[in-house]
């Protein structure tokens, strides 16, 4: 006890150099304690092997208890992530589904609502229609009672409240079964192929057709030349370089026109142009013969 309190005594008098000078000796014993104390452990195992292998056995199986924590935090955690990441696909698909449903419906409404609409409008042509029907029906009835009174006044006119009747209507020349009119507009109102059948048409007629060397040389007889007049429109034109009557049969004597079928060319006929008719340029304007059915008396 003495000998310590005389080195603590000379510790604290000791300079400044000798207390920096005495440091390293400290440190030295500490590490000294040090290694005495892992010498006596290791004299301890050494002593007790069992010892030392519960510890490293029971440092072994706490590293497992980790790992599988670790696992268990890992497996937890993506389990939750999963979860989370269906929950969120569900729940688009299922407001999805809603807005899908919601504008199939609003489609259906709308789909009801045009089929009712076109319901009525069926139903209002329906009655329409009928109504029209009705109208034409009537009007045809009373159209027919007319053509018939007309006809009738046309082909059996009246004369001292006595009707006679004929097989052409005044103005027309009767024929063999045919009735012809010849109509020898002056120049001003004389007309082209198409524009002198469209005349014939409006008097239920057509330009005459000609279908033997007599009805030939008949329509030769009423083809007169008059003045500012050089030809009558016949039924007769070119088409694909034939020769075709407007009925749609073809020419049967190519010598009856003076040139062959041309593209553009119709046929007129005058009595003193011999015995050929004459081809001219469809739209050239000429007098025309209509010709139709005679009336059996």
């Amino acid at each position: 006890m003495t000998d310590d309190g005389i080195n603590y005594a000379s510790v604290v008098i000791h300079s400044k150099k000798e207390s920096q000078l005495e440091a390293p000796r400290e440190n030295t014993i500490y590490d000294e304690v040090k290694t005495q104390n892992a010498t006596m452990q290791q004299t301890d195992h050494a002593k007790d092997p069992g010892k030392l292998q519960t510890e490293k056995e029971t440092k072994g199986k706490c590293w497992n208890y980790q790992l599988l924590a670790a696992g268990f935090g890992t497996l937890c955690v993506f389990l939750t992530l999963s979860i989370i990441g269906i929950c969120v696909h569900f729940s688009a698909l299922y407001e999805g589904e809603k807005t899908k449903q919601a504008r199939l419906l609003e489609e259906n409404s709308k789909l009801r609502s045009d089929n009712g609409n076109l319901t009525s409008g069926y139903y209002n042509l329906t009655v329409l229609y009928n109504n029209l029907t009705e109208q034409i029906h009537n009007n045809l009835n009373d159209l027919n009672v007319t053509r018939a009174q007309w006809s009738v006044d046309a082909y059996c006119p009246k004369i001292n409240n006595a009707r006679k009747c004929s097989p052409c209507q005044e103005g027309w020349k009767p024929y063999q079964s045919s009735c012809y009119a010849y109509n020898n507009a002056e120049p001003a109102r004389q007309r082209t192929w198409a524009g002198a059948r469209d005349d014939c048409r409006g008097k239920s007629s057509d330009l005459t057709v000609v279908a033997d060397e007599q009805e030939r040389n008949y329509v030769f007889t009423i083809s007169v030349p008059e003045t500012g007049i050089t030809g009558f429109w016949i039924g007769l034109r070119a088409v694909n370089g034939t020769w075709k009557w407007i009925d749609g049969t073809d020419l049967t004597n190519q010598g009856w026109v003076d040139y062959p079928a041309a593209e553009g060319l119709c046929v007129t006929s005058l009595k003193v142009s011999g015995d050929k008719w004459i081809s001219k340029s469809c739209n050239t304007t000429n007098a025309w013969i209509c010709e139709k059915k005679a009336l059996s008396i």
